[in-house]
């Protein structure tokens, strides 16, 4: 359950980072689907490493490796229970890289579920000769193009970006999801770059393993980790 205090399921990072790789009309993801999933799982992430109103940070990087910071809140989302459960069932500190990609999947599942259960959109699938291809077109088309809509509104006013919204901008870029912003290319290159310089340290490294981890390509079998719905 989502602590009333906190932010709700809609506001935060993960579920916004769906929508905005998605066209909320056809549904079809506008990256690679991996890259997508890394976008997603790294939201999460970075929605822990962000103190919120409600809680303090949860987790951090020492060493450029996560660990476990500040005090559990009573009351935790079911997903960012999942993510600081897996964090603490490891008996070893991992980077930020391995994280990204360990969570992927199962992170883009839980959005994914939630999202169709609040009737934002919902799951298609398609495909010819065996060649499966899925789809989320919005069901709630306001809801669906609501993220994107402020994000890129945001971007373009003169006001100062939030932390949040500058780690949103952080990830997207780190899996190149910034190229599907509406925002003259220029514009959108200084933006993005002020955006990361903005963040603290902590998310500054967890960006950076996003990244490594987008660039990498899939997960080595040596380093995927034992997470806790296994």
């Amino acid at each position: 359950m989502t602590d009333p205090a906190g932010p709700t399921f809609r506001d935060k990072l993960a579920p916004r980072m769906f929508l905005i790789l998605h066209d909320p009309f056809t549904g079809k993801a506008l990256v690679r689907a991996t890259a997508v999933r890394l976008a997603v799982a790294g939201a999460e992430l970075a929605e822990l490493a962000l103190a919120r109103p409600d809680r303090g940070q949860l987790i951090a990087l020492e060493n450029d490796r996560v660990v476990l910071a500040g005090t559990r809140p009573r009351r935790l989302d079911y997903i960012s229970s999942f993510v600081v459960d897996s964090i603490r069932n490891q008996p070893e500190a991992h980077p930020a890289m391995t994280w990204a990609a360990a969570l992927a999947d199962h992170v883009f599942d839980l959005v994914v579920t939630q999202l169709i259960t609040e009737g934002i959109v919902q799951r298609q699938q398609s495909g010819l000769f065996g060649r499966a291809s899925r789809r989320f077109p919005a069901v709630d088309l306001l809801a669906a193009a609501g993220p994107r809509v402020r994000l890129e509104h945001a971007l373009r006013s003169d006001d100062a970006l939030t932390e949040e919204t500058s780690a949103c901008v952080a990830v997207l870029a780190a899996v190149g999801g910034e190229r599907t912003l509406d925002i003259d290319r220029a514009a959108r290159r200084r933006l993005t770059a002020a955006a990361r310089q903005a963040l603290p340290l902590d998310l500054r490294s967890l960006v950076t393993g996003i990244e490594v981890a987008h660039a990498s390509g899939e997960l080595p079998q040596s380093l995927r980790l034992r997470t806790s719905d296994k």
